[in-house]
């Protein structure tokens, strides 16, 4: 199957891409994007962090030109010892120079792996900051696909990953080509997507906070969506 993305950018440089794949093992195993997104490079290198992209990410932007970067990081950050907060700011840096470019990030949250249970409740916080940030101080161009609550709804079955508990398997990267799809063929400007359904429309202006205490009955009308985050989806 063919996943039609944005076209390659006309009477570009040779090298120009319309999506450059950039980050840790999650985008290095994630196998034909180049077949699957015409006009897309992938760069993904297993193993390295937020911190390492910092500095990586330029060469990249400069030899792709790229509309668009689907970007993961920060797992392994977390895993090195960084607490949230110090992966969230190198998070912020490689945003920066990816808007800075003109491109759009889509930003693949993190996943609750069977293997790094005791990581989990770091990598909620991560993604509540990376949510806080985008979606109420920033206007970059960002869009969130928030993998975590979305397994955690499909159950997170072990067959999502492969044997070592940790890396996707072929059916976790389905799911995540789906859900790449539906932001590529998006044309309401969705800033965050979860399980395939846009949860956050742009210009909307509804407030956080009350939406979790509302729905979810939460008693104190002060907490925040990041810790309503840590109720829902703790495992």
């Amino acid at each position: 199957m063919t996943y039609i993305g944005i076209s390659p950018v006309e009477g570009g440089e040779a090298q120009a891409t319309s999506i450059l794949f950039a980050g840790d093992s999650d985008i290095e195993f994630w196998e034909n994007t180049d077949q699957l997104y015409p006009g897309s490079v992938n760069k993904g290198d297993g193993g390295t962090t937020c911190r390492q992209w910092t500095n990586r990410i330029d060469e990249w932007l400069d030899e792709y030109q790229p509309t668009v970067v689907v970007l993961v990081c920060g797992e392994n950050d977390i895993a090195e010892g960084d607490s949230p907060s110090e992966a969230f700011q190198n998070f912020q840096k490689v945003v920066n120079k990816i808007s800075d470019s003109g491109a759009t990030t889509i930003h693949f949250g993190t996943k609750p792996e069977p293997l790094t249970k005791d990581l989990h409740e770091k990598y909620r916080n991560y993604d509540a900051l990376i949510r806080d940030h985008y979606e109420e101080k920033s206007q970059k161009p960002f869009v969130m696909i928030d993998v975590y609550p979305a397994f955690v709804e499909l159950g997170n079955p072990e067959s999502f990953y492969q044997n070592d508990r940790l890396h996707l398997s072929n059916e976790g990267y389905d799911s995540w080509n789906t859900w790449l799809q539906a932001e590529l063929d998006d044309s309401s400007g969705c800033r965050r997507w979860m399980n395939g359904e846009c949860t956050l429309a742009s210009g909307d202006d509804s407030n956080p906070v009350s939406e979790c205490t509302s729905q979810y009955n939460l008693p104190d009308i002060r907490i925040q969506c990041s810790l309503f985050f840590l109720y829902i989806y703790a495992s």
